[in-house]
């Protein structure tokens, strides 16, 4: 084998060398690696359903921060990867940390922030066709209107009349075209769950624009057969059993038409079988809960047929607190805090103190956090304060580039994502106390 002569650049000085093995550069005196590469990271702030986040600071490392514009959107250059990324909401006086992105396109959740919807209008008119009304005990009546923009349902108990009114908000366009659905159904008396259905119709092309009011939006119903979905739901050991829920999905969302309180007789198990109403072209989404002591958790599959049988859904077991012990004093942003690993989840470790304080998110796919030290963005940890912290893990997600998608944490805690998730919230209800040092 010939020698190839190869010329490096190692720590600024010009090197020719004879080789026949790879030649690496060695790190400069500053500790970076002059070979590594500089990604330029141009990401998006969303809160709840996707919505921007606009005018907050994004700030990488010791780079100049970033402000999001009107979309949401900003952008850092010669970032090095991984890097950990801090976004500041000031209206919230919150703090949202990703640690150990790779991907140059985020898209960082707030999980509990829910900006306003732009375009809203009000949407009415009446159900004719199908039941009598109004309505006998125990009959219900759900309208939902659906467009690309907008998913917006309304579920009417007797003595309905038959007549509606929605006020469907949207992202996005001004206008928004869509169909409204509309459903007749009887319940058990006892368990509130569906026997019979006693109509269904749609009205298509229906325009709404931002601020209009649009009345005579009336839809005309037929009768309707109905078919059954039956399967299994099943929690891990300790988990018991709370609710079961079945959404009807007519495009890209639905209408939830079961929703399932009955006690279980074991558990964390229960045998379903629904009475669903036969609609062509449509899927059914089987939803649950469990809970165990200040555990719960929540998870889908999508894409069922409406007759499917032997259907399963089995929910994981969620993460549990280990350290600090509740109540624990003396804490600082050095405290490691701890807990058990949920399989192929991303968790989301929240920490809140008093009104007016700063709340801290750490977004991470392991199992220890540390309350970041974000004195110099004017949301340092106040010393002698009561805190709490709450673990929300999500799954399957598996990486936190892949929990930064579009469609990520979002994607799940909406059902709007893969065609099954969990997410799980820890201490929601009864959250970990403890005290700040001095």
């Amino acid at each position: 084998m010939a020698r190839k002569l190869v010329t490096l650049v190692c720590a600024g000085v010009m090197v020719t060398v004879a080789t026949l093995l790879p030649v690496a550069c060695s790190k400069n005196d500053s500790g970076t690696n002059p070979t590594s590469a500089l990604i330029t990271v141009s990401g998006k702030v969303v809160g709840y359903g996707g919505r921007a986040v606009a005018s907050v600071p994004v700030v990488i490392g010791t780079l100049p921060a970033a402000t999001t514009d009107a979309n949401g959107n900003f952008s850092i250059a010669n970032v090095t990867v991984p890097y950990d990324v801090t976004v500041v909401n000031p209206s919230s006086n919150t703090a949202l940390v990703y640690i150990g992105l790779t991907r140059t396109d985020p898209t960082l959740t707030f999980i509990d922030l829910y900006p306003g919807f732009p375009s809203s209008a009000t949407l009415g008119g009446a159900v004719t066709g199908g039941e009598v009304y109004p309505q006998p005990l125990n009959h219900f009546l759900g309208v939902s209107f659906i467009s690309p923009e907008c998913d917006w349902t309304l579920i009417m108990n007797a003595p309905s009349t038959g007549s509606y009114s929605l006020k469907p908000s949207w992202d996005g366009p001004a206008s928004t075209t869509g169909i409204i659905h509309a459903l007749e159904w009887q319940a058990d008396a006892t368990t509130f769950l569906p026997i019979s259905y006693k109509g269904y119709g749609t009205k298509t092309g229906v325009a709404l624009s931002n601020g209009g009011t649009f009345t005579g939006q009336n839809v005309v119903v037929s009768p309707i057969a109905a078919t059954n979905f039956s399967g299994t739901v099943t929690a891990q050991a300790g988990y018991s059993l709370s609710n079961r829920y079945v959404t009807m999905v007519f495009s890209t969302a639905g209408m939830q038409i079961i929703s399932d309180a009955t006690t279980p007789s074991t558990p964390n198990s229960t045998t379903f079988n629904y009475v669903i109403p036969n609609i062509p072209a449509t899927t059914l989404t089987l939803s649950a809960l469990a809970t165990k002591g200040v555990v719960t958790v929540s998870g889908f599959k999508k894409g069922f047929a409406i007759n499917a049988n032997g259907v399963a859904l089995a929910l994981p077991a969620g993460p549990e607190y280990t350290l600090p012990v509740s109540a624990a004093t003396g804490v600082t942003t050095a405290t490691t805090f701890s807990w058990t690993a949920m399989a192929n989840a991303v968790y989301v470790v929240q920490f809140t103190g008093p009104a007016g304080k700063p709340r801290y998110q750490i977004v991470t796919t392991g199992t220890t956090a540390t309350i970041p030290n974000l004195t110099s963005l004017g949301l340092g940890l106040p010393a002698s304060s009561s805190y709490s912290w709450t673990i929300r893990a999500f799954a399957p997600i598996g990486s936190i580039d892949a929990a930064a998608s579009a469609t990520g944490l979002m994607g799940l805690l909406t059902a709007t994502g893969a065609a099954e998730g969990y997410t799980v919230d820890t201490g929601s209800g009864s959250p970990r106390t403890f005290i700040t040092a001095p």
